[in-house]
């Protein structure tokens, strides 16, 4: 199955929707006596979630519009087809993001949002997520070492997927080769350069990342009589996809007599046999099981430690792939302003002639325009339209900054897409302006130039990198509870982008094709497309 069947097989849901949802009767009554999204839509209340899936920007701008402005501001509740959510002022932010997991849960609120228990196969693996520590800990000390990889990985993808003839214009789907690029390139970290080379692995992991998604999306609406034969039906359908995975993934871990040593052959040298380019998440996961002596010696064995890794993969790909499309789609439309093309394009002539070919951290943080660029992307355009969504789970409840109390097992998140549309906190919001995030923004071109040839360091022109959160800017999250991985996702799509530039000109659009709402979603449209042609060096 193509990439784009399985948007197809999620559209064809999506309609269907409003009709399991009334034939589910899934009434959600608004029980916590606060005022809720949509009052004046004049719908009936248990209607309103299939109103959010086709007016979803309509109620969380609604809902915006009425705590921005206001000195005493409340919470409202957000209807959805995933269950009701309340939706907090954006001055809440930092009190939000200082609250501590055992309060406020971002991993239960997503496991309870996409049923990610039963959908990744075995419920332990996401409900005990130990694999997040070679996120935290490997992945982030060895940034620099998993660079030249990246870099390697993308100039072989974007070549076989886009192409090399400099004489004529490629059209490409952008849905159907950055998926791909994402998923070899972080395949190419996580589990080695042979994997990643595995044209069917990469695609199966692709089919496997979409049929979790829409699985848990299915499952949050079926109707009762008819939820366990349906849930059998989607679980089978990503066991089955997994199956294929796991028979590639397996393999990677060498079974071992001896229960506390790792299920892994390392040579002296701490590489892997067969395994020239180095360390992968492999190896971190197979020692990460053996460091704690009370560990379950399930975890050691083979099935478990691939399944660990593939949800590894799994977060990687997605999100990745969505921001890298939308950066793609931002910088090659044209805009009143002019291209930002050849201003990356020389950054990267820059980069070229300091660094020559290798990559690392100093070159990494020597792309200011590409930070800029990158951020001001994901604050127009980012897929996530509610932020740090969370669950509350203190038995005794919560209570909010205004005295409120919201009960154990209420969702909560912050409105990312009013936030980064505000007009109050960003000048001209709806605009793409890829140097928004430099020092001297709003100076002209010149001064901007004469700072980048004059500065040493080029982190230094810069407002804040494209990993940076701040209460203004919550993409990433905020907090103890931010995303780990964005590191790796920043660095891949820079290279990407870099690549991109020097490599290939592209046809300017002459629109942007407009991105979907989905509910609370805002996806790039599977249809969008770019004409590319190899540049001559």
């Amino acid at each position: 199955m193509a990439l784009h069947d399985h948007f197809y097989a999620l559209t064809c849901v999506t309609l269907l929707l409003p009709f399991l949802l009334i034939v589910g009767n899934r009434r959600r009554s608004n029980k916590l006596n606060l005022p809720c999204a949509g009052s004046g839509f004049r719908t009936p209340s248990f209607l309103l979630p299939i109103v959010s899936l086709f007016w979803g920007r309509d109620l969380i701008e609604d809902i915006y519009n009425k705590q921005k402005n206001i000195d005493e501001p409340q919470p409202y509740v957000l209807p959805g087809i995933l269950g009701n959510e309340v939706v907090l002022p954006k001055s809440w932010i930092p009190w939000l993001a200082s609250r501590p997991e055992s309060i406020l849960s971002g991993k239960w609120s997503r496991l309870q949002r996409m049923n990610f228990e039963t959908t990744f196969l075995r419920a332990e693996v996401v409900t005990n997520p130990i694999q997040e520590t070679v996120i935290r800990r490997d992945l982030m000390a060895n940034l620099d070492k998993l660079a030249p990889e990246l870099a390697d990985e993308i100039a072989v993808a974007v070549d076989e997927l886009w192409g090399c003839n400099v004489e004529n214009y490629k059209t490409v789907s952008l849905q159907e080769t950055i998926f791909r690029i994402v998923a070899r390139a972080s395949s190419r970290v996580f589990a080695g350069k042979v994997v990643c080379r595995d044209a069917n692995f990469i695609d199966n992991s692709i089919r496997f990342t979409m049929a979790v998604i829409t699985s848990g999306f299915v499952m949050k609406v079926i109707p009762k009589a008819i939820e366990p034969l349906l849930v059998w039906i989607l679980v089978s359908y990503v066991r089955f996809h997994y199956s294929k995975l796991s028979r590639v993934l397996e393999p990677l871990f060498q079974s071992t007599s001896t229960p506390k040593q790792p299920c892994v052959d390392f040579k002296e040298n701490g590489s892997r046999d067969g395994n020239s380019e180095g360390e992968t998440a492999v190896q971190w996961l197979a020692v990460n099981a053996t460091r704690d002596p009370n560990i379950d010696p399930k975890e050691q064995t083979p099935p478990w430690l691939a399944l660990r890794l593939m949800t590894l993969l799994f977060a990687a790909v997605d999100t990745t792939s969505l921001t890298s499309i939308n950066a793609l789609l931002d910088v090659f439309t044209e805009r009143a302003g002019g291209s930002c093309v050849p201003t990356l394009r020389e950054e990267a002539r820059r980069n070229i002639q300091l660094f020559g070919g290798r990559w690392d951290r100093a070159r990494l943080n020597n792309m200011p325009r590409h930070d800029s660029m990158l951020r001001e992307s994901m604050r127009l355009s980012g897929f996530a339209i509610k932020i740090l969504q969370r669950k509350v789970m203190a038995s005794e409840g919560i209570v909010l900054p205004n005295g409120t109390v919201l009960p154990q097992g209420t969702m909560v998140c912050v409105s990312a897409w009013g936030l980064h549309h505000d007009e109050q906190v960003y000048p001209n919001p709806s605009e793409f302006s890829p140097e928004r995030f430099m020092l001297g923004y709003s100076s002209s071109s010149e001064e901007r130039e004469s700072k980048l040839r004059n500065s040493s360091d080029r982190k230094g022109v810069l407002l804040r990198t494209a990993t940076e959160a701040d209460p203004s800017f919550t993409f990433w999250g905020l907090g103890k509870q931010s995303c780990p991985g964005r590191y790796l996702a920043v660095d891949l799509i820079k290279i990407l982008m870099e690549y991109v530039v020097m490599n290939y000109d592209v046809v300017p659009l002459k629109q942007r094709p407009e991105n979907m709402w989905i509910e609370y979603n805002y996806v790039p449209s599977a249809n969008a497309k770019l004409q590319v042609r190899r540049r001559r060096t």
